[in-house]
Parts: C-alpha cells; sequence; structure tokens
C-alpha cells in the first residue's frame, strides 16, 4: 500500500481549520505519508473564485470535485479528523473512500 493520504475534516464549521488541517499535515509527513491537505489542494480554487466572485455554492462544489478527484486517484488512505461528522463534505468524503475502498483512518483510532 502506498504511503499517501488525505485529510478530512470539517472546514467551514472550524474557525481554526488551517491550524488543524496545519497540524495533521505535519503529523502524517513525520511518519512518511505523502500528504493531500484539502486547505492547501483547493486554494488555487479559493483564489479563483474570489477572482471571478464565485457563489459559496459554486467555490464548494468546486472545491468538493477536487477533493473527490484526490481520493479517488491519488490516495489510498484518508484520514478523518474527529469533527469530520459535522461536515457535508467530509462526509460525503467518507462514503467515497468506502465506496472506493480506500484505507480508512479515524482520528480516534490513533495512540498517539
Amino acid at each position: 500500500m502506498n504511503r499517501t493520504i488525505f485529510l478530512s475534516g470539517s472546514i467551514s464549521a472550524d474557525p481554526d481549520y488551517i491550524k488543524k488541517f496545519e497540524k495533521w499535515e505535519k503529523y502524517w509527513k513525520s511518519r512518511n505519508y505523502t500528504v493531500y491537505n484539502p486547505v492547501k489542494e483547493c486554494q488555487h480554487i479559493v483564489d479563483r473564485a474570489i477572482i471571478h466572485s464565485w457563489s459559496e455554492e459554486k467555490l464548494w462544489l468546486t472545491s468538493m470535485v477536487q477533493c473527490i478527484n484526490i481520493i479517488t486517484n491519488k490516495v489510498d488512505n484518508v484520514f478523518f479528523i474527529s469533527d469530520w461528522k459535522i461536515s457535508e463534505g467530509a462526509t460525503g468524503e467518507n462514503y467515497i473512500a468506502n465506496l472506493l475502498r480506500k484505507n480508512i483512518i479515524h482520528e480516534s483510532e490513533l495512540s498517539d
């Protein structure tokens, strides 16, 4: 199994989401994983949305397509941060990850 992992968790409901995702990116990189952090992976989409005055819905949908593409084509593991169940996007990512038989890791399963 490749050491690639996608981070999934709440973004819009957490004002400190950037720090949260950076923390987990650092954690997995220290374990020699190639990490796909959606905050960073979707930054170009956010930039485009600002320039073109996209609606929040268009920004969210375009970001979700990007994240689903990463889960589908680039990773073997998906890590779910403890708050993932309150996120519509992360809930969708969980469905896709299960459907594609990705290795799923939950924060609550970690021992260190």
